[in-house]
């Protein structure tokens, strides 16, 4: 077979054209060779260049696990500046670094001590908070996978979700007990046992005292693949993201350590993120750009400043962004379109997830990215 291509050659240069013509070709010929096939059957591409993009792609950077990069996050920040500021039942709650690393590694001890490591998969379902992050990070820590699943979901969704993530334990805390419950005031005594209750899995709360005690008689020392059930390779699940479900049944989507270090480079790199940096964390538990700003912000060594859980635009959000001078932040247009930009001044970057944000946005003279 011969092909003619009347296609400028400052399109595409001839080798693109032979290339494009021997993929027609391959085309053809299997289409020829066998007519009753579905079109879902015909390889565009050869097997060994099929190969080559199944390949997984490392990147630049010497790739380590998330726990290290956690760590180095850790030591880059002043031991009593501010990591973590958040609502409270009390106020306003500001937890230091030197606080924030001491619960971490006393959660990965415990969760080291039921047996819980790499290759094991710990679900989290305390709304956005303080201890959120806390318990993701001791279980990032521990060297097992987290799965953070939003508890405001539907018993029998999170339930549904905790299966198919295969956890062997779900944290979470009394007010999501305590909402469980007031939306099934008719529910038998015994699904009412928190040991148990209804998800299918071995549940903690954090609030249980017994738990507390635990959690604060462990060492805070530094937690390494000695500590852990096994060592850490990059390779294992580090965490796992559940799709909307809008097309159906929500799926998990597994990430490995491999890609993380590459990550952690190129916001840091990009964004211009620092130890003197304030990071808003705003997304909704469970959506991908909730991971994605509390990795920034840790591992920059950066202040990690939580948005109520209530709170997601308007001028509640403007307020928490003000008040706490946050640099960084991640919004959609939508809530973007809700904040005036003269209001905010301590804004550096704003990351924009979905569409073009407002042109008032674009110019008012500040960095900005599109997330996703």
């Amino acid at each position: 077979m011969s092909s003619n291509s009347p296609t400028p050659p400052i399109v595409f240069d001839e080798s693109t054209v032979r290339d494009l013509a021997s993929r027609l070709r391959r085309v053809l010929s299997q289409m020829v060779s066998g007519p009753d096939r579905v079109l879902a059957a015909i390889d565009l591409l050869e097997p060994d260049a099929l190969r080559e993009l199944a390949a997984p792609r490392r990147g630049a950077r010497p790739e380590t696990t998330l726990a290290e990069l956690i760590a180095r996050g850790f030591a880059t920040a002043d031991p009593a500046a501010v990591a973590l500021t958040g609502e409270a039942t009390n106020g306003t709650a500001r937890l230091t670094w030197a606080e924030v690393a001491t619960v971490t590694h006393q959660i990965a001890r415990v969760l080291a001590d039921r047996g819980l490591g790499p290759g094991e998969v710990v679900a989290v379902s305390i709304p956005r908070s303080p201890r959120m992050v806390l318990t993701m990070l001791g279980v990032a820590m521990s060297g097992a996978a987290f799965v953070i699943i939003d508890a405001r979901l539907p018993v029998r969704r999170r339930a549904a979700m905790l299966a198919d993530s295969d956890a062997a334990l779900v944290i979470t805390v009394d007010s999501v007990v305590a909402a469980d419950r007031a939306a099934e005031p008719d529910a038998a005594p015994q699904q009412r046992d928190t040991s148990v209750r209804d998800l299918g899995v071995e549940e903690w709360l954090l609030d249980d005292l017994e738990v507390e005690l635990n959690i604060a008689g462990r060492r805070d020392h530094p937690v390494t693949d000695a500590d852990r059930t096994r060592r850490t390779r990059v390779d294992d699940l580090a965490y796992l993201l559940f799709t909307s479900g809008s097309t159906g049944r929500p799926k998990a989507a597994a990430v490995t350590h491999a890609g993380l270090a590459e990550m952690v480079a190129e916001q840091q790199a990009r964004l211009g993120a620092t130890p003197a940096s304030r990071v808003v964390q705003l997304a909704a538990p469970g959506f991908d750009v909730a991971v994605w700003e509390i990795i920034l912000a840790i591992c920059a060594g950066a202040e990690l400043v939580i948005s109520p859980p209530d709170v997601f635009a308007g001028p509640e959000l403007e307020d928490v962004i003000a008040r706490h001078r946050v640099t960084h932040a991640v919004a959609t247009p939508t809530a973007l379109a809700t904040i005036d930009p003269a209001s905010v001044p301590d804004v550096e970057t704003i990351m924009v997830a979905g569409r073009s944000a407002r042109r008032n946005w674009s110019l008012g003279g500040m960095p900005m990215a599109g997330a996703c």
